[in-house]
């Protein structure tokens, strides 16, 4: 045990898994094959954290909400089981809620470093960039764009290059703001190393801007212009005393950057590219809502209702998802092939009820939470907490119109982006033999 124990907790060992998780995230998105080389690399490295830190580790907010978590599926099983027997599984899927707790093995060896945590999101960042170029031919995709094309560079589908772009650029503008601001870890930066990396991150904005537009996702649109439209709000809950002149600055900035970008050709077409079906659906015409982007969304969510009154509290299981859109009338041909709802929070009743949806929303405030617990010990944390306010206002919005927590490209962005934040709290409280969130 003691040698176990020697091993586990040497510097080699620690740098060891710390590459392998940089590697894996910044491989995650180009080199999906490599990626999970690493990953694999990064688990079984971190197992013995269950034997090294048994005395504090599963008092672990996070960790007792993942065994929340596989409770509630195999509950949700064993309803289906009994009521829906004709479409329940012969064993419970466990891994649909429990894969969005990985971030806590990251975060473990993240070490509550600052540094470590902006190196990890800028693993992603650049990860998605290469990506670009890996999987497409990145000048001829803008050509298109440049066209006034819909372009994607082959990652996936455009709502996810969009998810990529709109989650970088948030990390690239908290970033340069950080390093502008002199704040912890960009302090002692040479002015030299400061002029270079803010000149790679205002290039970096760019592009992170213009795929994002290029992309044409309007979920991301919303989820972005929401976001940044309430930042200056959390900013006001973390820095109660902050200077009032300079939030009614920022919404002065905000609202010409908004004026300005919705005078672009792209932004305007594409947002008024479905004003019949929103017309239709605003007027509570619910029967005849055509099936385009939106028209398939709202009908499936309309169908998904029905299921998720029949058992509201515990769902359906995870099964039924995909048995909304074969059982609805609605969805006909090549229609029927869509396998998910478009919104993991309704996906998320259909199949776990209300408990696994509130599960769900658990697991965001205690992410948020346990940042406004560290920061009252480590006042350095304030700007990062405002930047987990923005993240999880950023993928909630975007999860009411695409299922990004139930598929993978989604999940690692989900992990990487929590044990960032996460890895404070988890630090610390491993560190002393108290329970912080009863503080």
């Amino acid at each position: 045990m003691n040698s176990l124990s020697a091993i586990f907790q040497s510097t080699k060992y620690r740098y060891l898994v710390l590459i392998s998780i940089y590697l894996f995230s910044l491989t995650a998105i180009p080199f999906e094959n490599v990626s999970n080389i690493f990953r694999t690399i990064l688990v079984l490295c971190s197992l013995p954290i269950f034997i090294i830190e048994k005395k504090l580790i599963f008092k672990d907010p996070m960790l007792k909400l993942l065994g929340l978590a596989l409770l509630i599926q195999i509950i949700s099983w064993v309803n289906a089981l009994v009521y829906l027997p004709d479409i329940a599984s012969s064993e419970p899927k466990l891994d649909r809620l429990a894969k969005l707790f990985s971030f806590i093995f990251i975060a473990y060896w993240l070490k509550g470093s600052l540094r470590n945590a902006y190196l990890l999101w800028g693993t992603l960042a650049i990860g998605f960039i290469i990506g670009c170029f890996v999987h497409a031919d990145f000048f001829i995709e803008t050509t298109k764009a440049l066209a006034g094309n819909r372009v994607d560079f082959s990652i996936k589908n455009a709502q996810f290059t969009s998810m990529f772009s709109g989650i970088s650029l948030l990390i690239t503008a908290f970033t340069l703001s950080q390093l502008l601001l002199k704040k912890q870890p960009f302090e002692r930066i040479s002015a030299p190393t400061k002029k270079l990396m803010v000149a790679i991150l205002i290039l970096a904005l760019v592009i992170f801007t213009f795929i994002t537009i290029v992309t044409q996702s309007r979920q991301v649109w919303l989820a972005l212009a929401f976001t940044i439209s309430i930042t200056p709000i959390f900013y006001t809950l973390v820095f109660p005393n902050s200077n009032r002149k300079r939030i009614v600055m920022s919404y002065l900035f905000i609202a010409v950057a908004f004026i300005g970008l919705s005078q672009s050709e792209v932004v305007q077409q594409r947002v008024l590219l479905e004003t019949n079906t929103l017309q239709r659906i605003v007027s509570g015409d619910l029967d005849n809502i055509p099936m385009t982007s939106i028209g398939i969304r709202v009908n499936s969510w309309i169908a998904a209702s029905d299921w998720i009154k029949e058992r509201p509290l515990l769902g359906s299981d995870s099964e039924a998802i995909a048995q909304v859109i074969q059982q609805s009338d609605k969805f006909t041909g090549s229609l029927k092939g869509f396998g998910h709802l478009h919104n993991y929070h309704i996906e998320t009743l259909v199949a776990y009820g209300l408990l696994g949806l509130l599960l769900i929303y658990t697991l965001y405030y205690w992410l948020v939470r346990s940042l406004f617990i560290e920061k009252k010990q480590q006042p350095e944390l304030g700007d990062i907490t405002v930047f987990s306010l923005m993240f999880v206002t950023f993928w909630a919005c975007i999860n009411f119109f695409e299922t990004f927590n139930g598929r993978s490209f989604g999940v690692y962005t989900h992990n990487i982006m929590f044990a960032g934040f996460y890895t404070f709290y988890l630090t610390s409280s491993l560190k002393v033999p108290v329970e912080k969130g009863n503080n």
